[in-house]
């Protein structure tokens, strides 16, 4: 008898239950700070022209030319703690700042040492 989910299907459902719910842990933990907050409002107002949805806090990061030292720390630690290889990417992306640079640096090469 075969079985009635499919295990590719399973998985890769699976992938994005845990890569939605990795990126939804770390848009809450962002949403706490003030500047994260100034940020996304920036974002999305300069993008109400095309943007039909508003940015996530981890959106707005990655996109911003505007800066969140203090956001820093935070952005490491979780780095170290999500496993989905899409989220990594997105706070990596995130760490990728000016004033990451020298904090970051070791959290940057341990993801890049990860990469297959």
């Amino acid at each position: 008898m075969e079985p009635i989910v499919d295990e590719p299907m399973l998985e890769l459902a699976l992938d994005e239950q845990t890569r939605q719910s990795e990126y939804e842990k770390g848009d809450r933990v962002l949403e706490q700070f003030p500047r994260v907050r100034e940020i996304v409002q920036y974002e999305t107002e300069a993008r109400a022209l095309w943007q039909t949805e508003p940015l996530s806090p981890l959106d707005a990061l990655v996109n911003t030319g505007l800066s969140y030292p203090e956001v820093i720390p935070t952005l490491i630690n979780l780095s170290r703690t999500v496993q989905h290889p899409q989220v990594k990417e997105m706070l990596t992306r995130a760490l990728t700042m000016k004033e990451a640079q020298g904090i970051a640096n070791s959290v940057l090469i341990e993801q890049l040492k990860q990469v297959p």
